[in-house]
Parts: C-alpha cells; sequence; structure tokens
C-alpha cells in the first residue's frame, strides 16, 4: 500500500512542476490529451501486471499522465469559461467530489472483484474522456511566453500562493495516510472503505458549490468593510 501511494503521489507532486513548461509549448489541449494517453497506457498495463511491483510501476506512469491532466484541466476551464469564473471552479470541483464520491462507492459495492477489473475500468472510462475532449474542447493555442521549470518556485514569493501550497502539502500528506492505512486497523472491508469515500467525496462537493462560495462572499465583505 506503501509503494502504491507512495509511486503515485511523488511522481504527481515533481511532475505537476513542469506540466506548466509543456502546456505552454504544445498547448492546453494537446496536454490534456497526452494526459490521457499515459492513463490509459498505465492503468491499462497495471491492469495486465501479474505482480505488485509492476502495478507499483505502471502506477506512477499513471500518476504522471494525470499530473498532465489535472494541472491543466482547472486552467483550461478558466480560459474556456463564457461566463463567471468563479462558477466554472465550483463545477470543476464539485465533478471531482461526486468522481471521488461515486467511483469508490462501486468500487466498494464489487466487494471482492480483481484489481485488474479496477483499473481496466478506469482505463475505458479515460478512453472515453479522451474522445470528449478531442470532440468538445475547442482547440487552445500555445501561450506567448514559454514558462521554464524554475516559474512554479518564482510564484511561491506571492505569500497567499505559498499559503495554498503549504496547507495543500499538508493536507494530502495527512489524509492520504489516512485513507492508506486506516482500514488496517480498523479491520474494515471495500464496502466500508467504498462508503469512506463517498462520504468524503459528497463533502468536498457540498463545500465547493455551498460552503466556498459563502466564505468567498464573507471574505470579500469583511474586506469590503473594514
Amino acid at each position: 500500500m506503501s509503494l502504491l501511494f507512495t509511486s503515485y503521489m511523488a511522481v504527481i507532486g515533481v511532475a505537476m512542476l513542469v506540466t506548466g513548461v509543456v502546456a505552454s509549448r504544445i498547448g492546453p489541449k494537446r496536454t490534456l490529451l497526452l494526459g490521457l494517453l499515459v492513463i490509459i497506457s498505465g492503468a491499462g498495463l497495471a491492469g495486465m501486471s501479474g505482480t505488485v511491483l509492476e502495478i507499483v510501476g505502471w502506477q506512477a506512469l499513471w500518476g504522471l499522465g494525470n499530473a498532465l491532466f489535472v494541472a491543466t484541466a482547472l486552467a483550461t476551464i478558466v480560459n474556456s469559461a463564457w461566463g463567471s469564473v468563479a462558477q466554472a471552479i465550483i463545477f470543476y470541483e464539485a465533478a471531482l467530489g461526486l468522481g471521488i464520491a461515486i467511483g469508490p462507492l462501486i468500487r466498494g459495492r464489487s466487494g471482492c472483484d480483481l484489481m485488474a477489473g479496477a483499473v481496466f475500468r478506469v482505463s475505458v472510462l479515460m478512453a472515453f474522456a479522451f474522445i470528449v475532449t478531442a470532440f468538445l474542447l475547442p482547440s487552445t493555442p500555445r501561450a506567448e511566453h514559454a514558462t521554464t521549470p524554475a516559474d512554479p518556485f518564482r510564484a511561491l514569493r506571492h505569500r497567499g500562493l505559498l499559503g495554498v501550497a503549504i496547507t495543500a502539502l499538508l493536507y494530502n500528506f495527512g489524509g492520504f495516510i489516512l485513507v492508506g492505512f486506516t482500514p488496517f486497523p480498523l479491520g474494515i472491508g471495500a464496502h466500508q472503505i467504498g462508503l469512506i469515500f463517498f462520504g468524503w467525496g459528497v463533502t468536498v462537493a457540498i463545500a465547493s458549490v455551498v460552503v466556498a462560495p459563502r466564505l468567498q462572499h464573507r471574505s470579500a465583505r469583511c474586506l469590503r468593510s473594514g
């Protein structure tokens, strides 16, 4: 379990530092499609693996594709939004939360289903996402100025961004420790784990759609009155 989570999350963390470099050179849409292709390959090869170490290795490839897709998706949504940017972000976070909720719940309902079956289903879903992205997302031009690998570190000079980055680091570190190891001391099964993830995802969706906008509005009102 440690290797599975580490190979996936460590690659995502490192790869996200260079996704901007890739997207600025080949364009956001091509970066999204490249990320989806890598996910499809990583998930499919993990499903065909015969040992845990093989799955760990292909999980790392899967993480690379996820970094290319997730880090570029929000920026693309914001740039492509026709209406309010805030509303676009809310829908993105809500979709993320519902995905976290529904996916593990279905996986938990399958109980003793093989790991291979689960990752093959991911590969199929990502193939569908590839088709949707290819045909429905308008072509996106490359950035006028290509970014460099040092730009993300320079951006941390902004105190607000640095605070968010540290918070995200602690959240992911603590959250995935709980997710990865809690089932062992509690002795819970696949169904119970699926329900835990379901609750987590629903909470993320509610917080994105209801709680976060209210907090933003209250903070803005306090700043204006102050």
